[in-house]
């Protein structure tokens, strides 16, 4: 269901929304298949949105004092608020001065980047404008206003009086110094009766969301004010703070979870049964009905949701935050419990089969992990391990449990010794931390060692790799207790387009985990000693 077009004429005397969409369509758009084309406000949620943010009172105010938009990714977020700042630099009047802010320089960057594209992509604009990138700053040609690029430090911002505050991103405004920087930025209107403070935002992060800057607009502006709720979007107005906020959101949180489908996914790979492929396809027919009214840009697809809802690249707590719209913490168990266990196999690994060998150690109060992977024909990658724990074994999973606080290399060297009588050991993956010499003395016995640095690239290609091959299927292993117990005692957060997995509390291990991905890796890439050397 569309946006109303008209919601503004049961309140307000008129709106500037008319003048700003005839604006936007004078200018052109730089990003990808769009380039060259007019900014064209979509009718059914973009040009309805503005038409109410710039609606006004007799007196010529703006009606509303704060505008918060909450939709998910790839909705024009950045772009829509460049061109109302660069609007309001060229039509307001009083010299305005608008201030752009968000969490992160970065960040805040990329608001100012567009905001100078427009300027740059046109001849009408680049006459009326001076941008000074070097200093984050676009000026009125005849003084008489400009754009400020802000840094995300909240002690600089009291001295300004802006006219419009522009902040990109909002859910991530949880710091002490963020908070600090949106109490000067919306504190900093009182010699302006026009100003404005505009935000768009994706949803953010499930704990502690009621003390957030974000949560508590939008849950005080849905207790307080007036709701107009449709399929995938709510509208609350509050009319004595003159906050309107505008949330898209999934229509069935449960159906929105991608987690579901996921396995049944991998389910059907393994089992294609019709049955299995019914089940994937009421999933995914259900999922799609709850996220795509959540989604109101028209070059959201289908094909597009479903992909980020499949992909395991995508955290789950990801997809509902960034395609949903539902606030789900990014803190979660990297791999599913359920997953897991469906990976049980019954299968042995060949005496005098090829074996990689992962090793991840520790030495005092921790937990040192020996995991040796084997691929079979169907590329499957097997998957054995034995831990040694200095801790107390009631909180911390191990098959040998080290009195005295401290374990020792010997019994790991010898672990792998006996490993090499019994399989063929192509090699032994580890991170020198606390291994090296015991590394060096067994590659001076003939063994192919393998240094993997847990805080490399590499490292993280075998995160992703291992992650995916779960997924997919492609891991087995024999539901050992200790293996599965470091599993689940693994959390992670995704930081860009990797993650960083860790536990879920200090008193926990996931040295097997570890070991694990480093023993994956290599038996995955591995067909022969010589692309193994050459890497190494």
């Amino acid at each position: 269901m569309a946006l109303r077009l008209d919601a503004w004429t049961e309140y307000a005397h008129g709106t500037w929304g008319e003048r700003f969409e005839w604006w936007c369509a004078q200018q052109t758009l730089g990003q990808s298949q769009w380039a060259g084309r007019p900014f064209l406000l979509e009718q059914g949620w973009q040009a309805p949105i503005m038409y109410e943010a710039l609606s006004v009172q007799p007196s010529g105010e703006p009606y509303w004092k704060t505008i918060v938009i909450v939709v998910p990714r790839k909705g024009a977020k950045t772009t829509t608020l460049a061109a109302f700042a660069d609007y309001s630099l060229d039509e307001g009047v009083g010299e305005p001065e608008i201030l752009l802010a968000a969490g992160s320089d970065k960040q805040a960057g990329r608001l100012y980047s567009q905001c100078a594209g427009f300027i740059r992509r046109s001849a009408e604009l680049r006459e009326r404008m001076i941008v000074r990138e070097y200093v984050g700053e676009i000026s009125r040609a005849d003084g008489a206003g400009k754009i400020t690029r802000l840094s995300s430090e909240g002690d600089t911002q009291h001295g300004a009086n802006p006219s419009l505050v522009v902040i990109d991103e909002l859910h991530v405004w949880r710091t002490p110094k963020l908070r600090r920087s949106w109490g000067a930025l919306t504190t900093a209107d009182g010699a302006r009766s026009e100003s404005q403070v505009f935000a768009i935002t994706t949803e953010g992060e499930a704990s502690g969301r009621e003390d957030s800057i974000l949560g508590q607009l939008v849950d005080d502006n849905e207790s307080q004010g007036d709701l107009e709720e449709m399929p995938g979007v709510t509208v609350s107005r509050h009319h004595e703070s003159r906050t309107v906020v505008f949330r898209f959101h999934a229509v069935d949180v449960k159906a929105a979870d991608p987690r579901p489908l996921r396995l049944v996914s991998a389910k059907v790979k393994k089992d294609p049964s019709a049955a299995n492929v019914a089940q994937k396809e009421r999933l995914g027919r259900a999922l799609l009905a709850s996220v795509m009214p959540a989604n109101p840009a028209s070059w959201i697809t289908e094909d597009y949701i479903l992909g980020q809802a499949l992909s395991s690249k995508v955290m789950a707590s990801d997809f509902l935050q960034l395609h949903a719209g539902v606030a789900a913490d990014s803190q979660e168990r990297w791999i599913d419990r359920e997953a897991w266990n469906s990976l049980k196999s019954d299968a042995k690994i060949p005496e005098g089969a090829r074996v990689t060998v992962g090793v991840d150690c520790g030495l005092t109060h921790d937990s040192t992990a020996v995991v040796w992977a084997w691929k079979d024909d169907d590329s499957r990658v097997h998957l054995r391990s034995h831990v040694w724990c200095a801790r107390p074994p009631r909180v911390a999973a191990s098959h040998e449990h080290v009195p005295g606080g401290r374990i020792r290399n010997e019994p790991v060297k010898q672990w792998i010794r006996d490993l090499a009588a019994k399989y063929q050991v192509d090699a032994v993956v580890y991170d020198k931390r606390f291994f090296e010499d015991a590394a060096t003395e067994l590659s001076d016995e003939g063994m192919l060692m393998v240094e993997l640095a847990q805080n490399g690239g590499h490292m993280r290609d075998a995160e992703q790799q291992f992650h995916d091959a779960i997924l997919e299927d492609m891991v087995r292993h024999d539901g050992d207790p200790v293996l599965t117990a470091h599993v689940a005692a693994t959390v992670a957060d995704r930081v860009g387009d990797n993650w960083k997995i860790r536990k879920v509390k200090q008193s926990m291990v996931i040295d097997a985990l570890v070991a694990a991905i480093m023993a994956h890796y290599h038996a995955r890439r591995v067909v022969s000693l010589e692309p193994l050397i050459a890497w190494a």
